[in-house]
């Protein structure tokens, strides 16, 4: 797909329930925002510069800017670079409106106020805690998503070289260290209680991890569904990781339909493409269709309309597993009335 840089030039639409992205170009993006139901892009762009004078939809901070100051229920900024002419880059913007926050349903979990770390994840954690007792958590998670350890490895050394960070190979190698002392019977029931009942984010965090050792069993794909809808935002991105990091299988969802609905419905949307790829690759019953679907399709159909690279493919993907194999096209007038009769 090629488009014309332009300097401060936009192309501006008003939602609609048939479309909900609106485009513009800046000088060296080209910026589509999708989930606008209620706002237009220029009321949007507006709003960010009345709080923030100077800065625009397109520059990186505006994620915390919609959330915090706008108060947006949820949002998500991606960078695709190498698309377009030299140099230039696609932005997309995912947003759930202040109008549509029922549509953001996060799991409610209990409160540890002494925050006790488990001794069997401190293996872990403890190499990545500062004295300050933070978590830099973004020192393994890297490397989950990998399912192997040479695999892990590998990237680890190729991230060390380019970035200069020469902890990468060790914090590779103390993740595949730290998966192999998690691998009986007694580790998995022991994480699939943490990852949904422990009130430390860090023992949900460090359970997710180690259920990306159980591909083989339903349950944990179910387990880490639900801990995608998890309130903190580490808990959730491990949880994606580790559901990247397993095999492919055929997996029955059934007994996950209520957290498949809320994914699907608009709560997290840093996960909604890995929740896409997830249900094609474990081959998602179509009978279940209309279970998630019916009156829930919004979201998943506005993907379709997008053009930032691969999501609107994986959406028609997804939908086209739900409809049997059956190929609809990759208009969503037709989608939507096969949604409408479901």
């Amino acid at each position: 797909m090629r488009f014309s840089i332009a300097l401060w030039f936009f192309l501006a639409v008003a939602p609609t329930n048939l479309s909900a992205q609106a485009r513009y170009d800046a000088p060296k993006a080209r910026v589509e925002v999708m989930g606008l139901k209620h706002w237009t892009l220029p009321m949007l762009r507006d709003s960010i510069r009345h709080y923030v004078p100077g800065q625009d939809l397109h520059d990186a901070a505006c994620m915390a800017t919609l959330r915090e100051k706008l108060g947006f229920a949820d949002a998500l900024v991606m960078t695709y670079e190498g698309f377009g002419p030299p140099g230039a880059e696609f932005l997309l913007i995912k947003l759930v409106e202040p109008q549509e926050r029922a549509r953001v349903r996060w799991n409610t979990v209990p409160v540890d106020s002494f925050q006790s770390l488990r001794p069997d994840y401190a293996p872990l954690i403890v190499p990545i805690t500062d004295t300050a007792g933070g978590v830099w958590m973004g020192r393994f998670m890297n490397w989950l998503q990998h399912g192997d350890s040479a695999t892990r490895v590998l990237m680890a050394t190729d991230f060390a070289k380019r970035s200069k960070a020469p902890t990468a190979v060790d914090d590779a190698n103390r993740l595949t260290a730290f998966l192999r002392t998690q691998q009986g019977d007694t580790a998995r029931r022991r994480a699939m209680r943490a990852v949904q009942h422990d009130g430390f984010w860090v023992n949900r965090m460090s359970a997710a991890v180690v259920l990306s050792n159980f591909g083989a069993h339903d349950s944990t794909w179910h387990a880490l569904a639900h801990a995608l809808r998890d309130p903190h935002e580490a808990v959730r991105t491990t949880a994606s990781d580790a559901m990247r990091a397993m095999p492919t299988r055929t997996v029955d969802w059934t007994p996950a339909v209520d957290d498949l609905r809320a994914l699907l419905a608009g709560t997290n949307v840093s996960a909604i493409g890995e929740v896409f790829h997830v249900l094609v690759r474990t081959q998602i019953d179509p009978t279940l269709a209309s279970a998630l679907l019916h009156d829930n399709a919004n979201w998943l159909l506005d993907h379709l309309g997008s053009e930032a690279p691969g999501v609107a493919t994986d959406a028609h993907a997804l939908l086209v597993r739900l409809n049997g194999g059956r190929d609809l096209g990759a208009t969503r007038s037709a989608w939507e009335a096969w949604v409408t009769a479901l």
